[in-house]
């Protein structure tokens, strides 16, 4: 577990926080919900974004681990291999990120149950929406959205709520999450 900042990864710290001890993410978990019992946790993998590196039998691991616990989980998915690999696993919500995210076909609606379908994050850096040309349409997001913004994580600049309130604007159906960091304390 790394101390994210600006979306600069190469950079990225080991994690030190007043809430756990350890790097160590089912350690960090555990304290995180010895301090609130959370019911939902997102997760971006980057090894598996930055690499394609999968590990699902990780996260069928945590969940085994913590069963009052529901995993949003962006494992740097690409296409349907990748997608597939996550499929059987219960309580846990894949991600899509634009960053990565090569098939958009992935996007399309899978059925009427909306809690299982994946997750759009936009992703932002240096003003730029990543990914696909055709992510920028709004009939390409999903029921669930997050607007990543990743020059803001680790910034102390909080998310950027005026991307989101324009992405709101262009489609209000959705359920929007605001991402890219903390203000302050």
């Amino acid at each position: 577990v790394v101390h994210a900042k600006g979306g600069d990864r190469a950079n990225y710290q080991p994690l030190t926080s007043l809430l756990t001890s350890s790097v160590i993410p089912e350690d960090v978990i555990g304290d995180l919900l010895t301090w609130y019992p959370f019911h939902q946790l997102y997760i971006a993998d980057l090894d598996a974004i930055e690499k394609g590196n999968h590990h699902p039998q990780r996260y069928k691991n945590i969940l085994a681990a913590f069963p009052q616990l529901n995993i949003w989980l962006d494992a740097g998915i690409a296409g349907m291999d990748d997608y597939l690999c996550y499929s059987d696993t219960s309580r846990l919500f894949l991600v899509l990120g634009s960053e990565t995210l090569r098939d958009i076909s992935l996007l399309e609606k899978s059925g009427s149950n909306v809690e299982k379908q994946p997750i759009l994050s936009l992703d932002k850096k240096s003003g730029q929406l990543l990914g696909h040309e055709a992510i920028r349409e709004s009939a390409y997001w999903t029921d669930r959205c997050i607007a990543m913004s990743l020059d803001n994580i680790g910034a102390n600049q909080g998310p950027d709520f005026e991307w989101l309130k324009l992405l709101m604007e262009a489609k209000q159906s959705v359920g929007w999450y605001a991402a890219g960091g903390v203000r302050s304390e």
